[in-house]
């Protein structure tokens, strides 16, 4: 965390708007610097972090040997604060309490019509300035991974989309985590006890790995907000800010433009460049039509099993109106489906609706109080998706391969979030 309030504080103590051009080119130069040895940070922590958790979890196996349910490991990771969860649960306090005419004209306008409609009212302008603090505090993201997408605190649609689910629920986030810390504690109190006979080396093993295991969910959670968005948002500014002055000379049409060059085009940039950022705005519009296929290659032949290791045989690959994946939370809905091809997809999202995406962004962690479930084409137990849905306590279902193409808006689907490995994880559609 030193390393990374130091990077931070670089870019606040930078007056952009003062700045000359050539200062921000300069100031550009460092900070790309800063994102490299930021980015390898991240991918230092990642891994410890994985390791950590799967560590504890094959030692819990050693120990108890529950196979019956492979996530009872990771309830003793589940309740923890940490800054993702954190948005959700201050975002709800947020939608908590607010004026009669306030509620009423969230509720009543599309998302991104929201903010202008308060602009209107002296309670709805009072209500924008307790908004405008928790954009300072948490809205230094988009809702994916991308220097050239606006963040929250430029776009809040995104979050008016998440306060009107919230003032369409009734589910408190907050009670959730509460009850899960508590079962956390209950569980764990219950394996102290088993490990009153085994050796004190195996206790304090089981301490340690514990420890750690849950220092790691923590820094898988909070490393995202810090590093993957808070520094995004800090670069993604000096980007902006340059682009206006280029605005101003003539070279482009607007600031975001400059996320169509190169790095190295940018350092020397000299003259009018529109025609060419029109041609790959074109030509990157082109490209996000090809569906990538899921991999390259051969594929590899499936792992053997090892002697005497139990055989779970998959249902029937032809199983009609089967999907299967891996569970990433526990439980059983039934629900409409709601494909995510974009963030503009949030549109129309109803609490209770059971999303189908590639994959989830942190990001996207408030829709989780009053999502149905979630299916994801990628991911695994410890993705933030996984997490996050045993934090808000919601089935999913990840690795359901073309998910997106195999399910269609608005069908319904029942999610089977088993733990049994007996009886996998099933995604039935109707």
């Amino acid at each position: 965390m030193p390393e990374i309030e130091e990077h931070l504080a670089f870019w606040d103590a930078f007056d952009i708007e003062e700045a000359s051009l050539e200062a921000l080119r300069l100031h550009l130069d460092e900070s790309w610097q800063r994102v490299n040895q930021i980015w390898t940070l991240h991918f230092k922590l990642g891994p410890l972090a994985y390791k950590a958790m799967n560590k504890f979890k094959e030692y819990y196996g050693e120990l108890f040997e529950e196979k019956e349910d492979e996530l009872a490991a990771f309830r003793l990771l589940e309740g923890l604060d940490n800054k993702t969860v954190e948005i959700g649960h201050a975002l709800w306090n947020l939608s908590q309490g607010l004026a009669p005419d306030v509620a009423q004209t969230i509720a009543t306008h599309a998302a991104a019509e929201v903010v202008p409609a308060l602009k209107k009212t002296e309670s709805g302008r009072a209500f924008l300035v307790d908004l405008e603090v928790y954009l300072a505090e948490y809205g230094q993201r988009s809702n994916h991974w991308s220097l050239s997408l606006p963040s929250w605190t430029e776009n809040p649609t995104p979050v008016c989309k998440s306060l009107q689910d919230y003032l369409r629920s009734d589910s408190d986030p907050r009670l959730k985590c509460q009850a899960l810390a508590a079962e956390r504690e209950r569980a764990l109190a219950v394996l102290r006890e088993r490990l009153q006979g085994y050796p004190q080396r195996a206790r304090d093993e089981f301490e340690e790995r514990l420890k750690q295991a849950q220092l790691g969910m923590l820094i898988s959670e909070d490393h995202n907000f810090w590093i993957d968005f808070s520094a995004t948002y800090k670069v993604r500014c000096v980007i902006l800010a340059l682009g206006q002055r280029l605005v101003e000379a003539g070279w482009i049409e607007a600031a975001d433009d400059l996320f169509y060059l190169h790095l190295e085009e940018v350092r020397q940039l000299h003259g009018d460049q529109r025609v060419l950022v029109a041609e790959r705005r074109q030509w990157l519009e082109q490209y996000r039509k090809v569906k990538p296929p899921p991999r390259l290659g051969v594929e590899p032949p499936p792992e053997k099993k090892a002697a005497g290791e139990e055989e779970n045989p998959e249902p029937p690959a032809d199983e009609p109106g089967v999907l299967r994946g891996q569970v990433g939370s526990p439980g059983t809905v039934r629900g409409r489906a709601w494909v995510v091809e974009s963030v503009a997809s949030f549109e129309g999202l109803n609490p209770g609706d059971i999303i189908v995406a590639q994959t989830t962004s942190p990001s996207w962690t408030p829709l989780f109080a009053t999502l149905g479930g979630v299916v994801t084409e990628q991911g695994g137990v410890l993705s933030h998706c996984a997490v996050i849905a045993r934090e808000y306590r919601i089935p999913a279902v990840l690795g359901v391969v073309d998910a997106r193409g195999k399910i269609a808006d608005g069908q319904l689907i029942e999610l089977d979030g088993a733990t049994r490995r007996s009886r996998r994880v099933r995604c039935w559609l109707f």
